[in-house]
């Protein structure tokens, strides 16, 4: 099992992981800039949205030319009064934020190319959609073709992946009650749309998705990969309760399809740097130790001098270490960095230490994921051995996963939740002091809990991504060092 965290990918520095099957997975993702589709007959299809404005259509091209071969076909249109995830301004948003995403979203407008798609049929090479443009990719699996897109647009916060499914690639096409198929508003990464359906080739799926935009994060326009999968049903779902937690990734010829479960390739690790206290060498105004665990892609740690600098935390209690995600924030005078080199160094008890990671002599890129096992530790040190007083970068995150001895918190008590403008739902509990934060799941039966989200230190969430005069039911988890415990399902009336 290759063991994955997301990002994997960044703008900045291009590919970062160099394990073949993330590879070649996000190398397809770049391959698939244009919207077309292969059959199984050798017939090519292309999707979009020509005027951009929320009606999709659907194109059989000549695959020589690329040339349509018959006028565009209505597939379907954006609906945002009744679908929650397609709206692009919120409840819950504040008046600045409101007015802040409304102003982006008229700039990226201004900015869209005229005559995109002229150019695209033309067979002129094109390096993707305009920005804040809505990908349509078409995947096909059990004779069912599955039409997802991203919504509403780059610049919102709830940036998410829907689904039309179909049983021609021309429709028509039906709304999948599942929806949105993907989806994160928690965690160091917002937003999962834009995205393709990847497969491995031995029947596996990914979803590799973009992230918010515009928001001058270092992780705008990230690229993740979570794990997909089609139910009996038919219904598309993906794994996105912990986000940007590591999860498992077979090798190729490891395992079968049919030996595995897609809900096994992610079992529970927790994020045990969240809330620790972090030390540093020095620290520039504005940018203190603790920046590197905040969880806030907009904050970075950063050294008050150049030369060697150090940067340690203590997670409190001895812990097994299952892997450490190290994001560097490449400020230095708006320059690509060439590599940053690194020591990674963990101690039981903080006076004898030994190397978990040493790339002390090699330029390693920005976004960097250390699998471990059988690694114990209570402090954890990073060492950014820099010569001739170099000026150290900064630290967007240094995130360490595992899990500690001790019990699982009780389960969550006193579960209420109600409907509030059809699309939205508040749901609350009562909080356990020994619970880290907690999981809502929440989808269109018992059996179907694929929505989800994961927020830490509360005892309420707002739920925005719901699908009007449509069931739905729920379950609170509940998460600490030690392990999951989860709720009771309840309907949400």
């Amino acid at each position: 099992m290759k063991n994955c965290c997301n990002p994997v990918y960044n703008d900045i520095d291009g590919l970062t992981v160099r394990e073949p099957e993330i590879e070649a997975l996000v190398a397809a993702y770049f391959q698939l800039g244009r919207a077309d589709f292969t059959d199984t007959d050798g017939r090519v299809y292309r999707f979009g949205s020509p005027e951009g404005d929320g009606a999709f259509y659907g194109w059989e091209i000549d695959p020589k030319t690329g040339e349509p071969l018959a006028e565009g076909t209505l597939l379907f249109t954006l609906h945002p009064e009744r679908h929650g995830f397609e709206r692009l301004l919120l409840p819950g948003l504040s008046e600045t934020e409101a007015a802040d995403l409304s102003a982006r979203s008229v700039r990226i407008e201004k900015r869209k190319k005229p005559g995109f798609f002229r150019r695209l049929f033309a067979g002129k090479k094109e390096s993707g959609p305009p920005e804040g443009f809505v990908r349509l990719f078409c995947f096909k699996k059990d004779g069912i073709y599955y039409l997802t897109y991203g919504a509403p647009s780059s610049v919102s916060p709830s940036l998410s992946s829907g689904a039309y499914v179909s049983r021609a690639p021309l429709g028509p096409y039906h709304y999948q009650l599942n929806n949105p198929f993907a989806q994160t508003s928690s965690g160091l990464l917002k937003g999962a749309g834009a995205g393709v359906l990847l497969n491995d080739g031995e029947g596996r799926l990914y979803l590799a998705a973009r992230h918010v935009s515009g928001d001058g994060s270092l992780l705008s326009g990230a690229l993740s990969i979570y794990p997909a999968d089609t139910d009996d049903d038919g219904t598309l779902y993906t794994l996105h309760s912990f986000p940007d937690h590591p999860f498992l990734m077979p090798a190729r010829g490891e395992l079968r399809a049919s030996d595995e479960r897609t809900e096994d390739l992610k079992p529970y690790t927790a994020l045990l740097s969240w809330k620790k206290a972090f030390h540093a060498s020095s620290a520039a105004s504005g940018h203190e130790a603790d920046a590197a665990g905040d969880e806030d892609p907009r904050t970075y740690f950063r050294p008050k001098t150049g030369g060697t600098q150090w940067l340690q935390t203590d997670l409190m209690e001895s812990a097994s270490l299952s892997g450490i995600q190290l994001i560097f924030h490449p400020e230095a005078e708006g320059k690509k960095r060439e590599g940053v080199p690194y020591l990674i160094e963990g101690s039981v008890d903080g006076d004898n230490w030994f190397v978990i990671a040493d790339h002390s002599t090699e330029k390693m890129p920005s976004v960097n994921y250390i699998p471990l096992a059988n690694v114990r530790a209570r402090y954890v040190i990073l060492i950014l051995p820099l010569k001739d007083n170099r000026k150290a970068p900064g630290v967007t995150a240094f995130r360490i996963f595992g899990k500690k001895a001790g019990h699982s918190p009780e389960a969550a008590s006193l579960v209420r939740a109600r409907m509030t403008d059809g699309m939205s739902a508040e749901v609350g509990w009562r909080h356990d002091s020994r619970a880290t934060g907690h999981v809502v799941l929440s989808g269109i039966s018992p059996s179907k809990l694929y929505l989800s989200r994961t927020v830490y230190g509360a005892d309420s969430v707002l739920l925005t991504e719901l699908n009007k005069n449509q069931h739905y039911y729920l379950r609170v988890d509940s998460f600490n060092e030690c392990g999951i415990t989860k709720g009771a399902v309840l309907k949400l009336k």
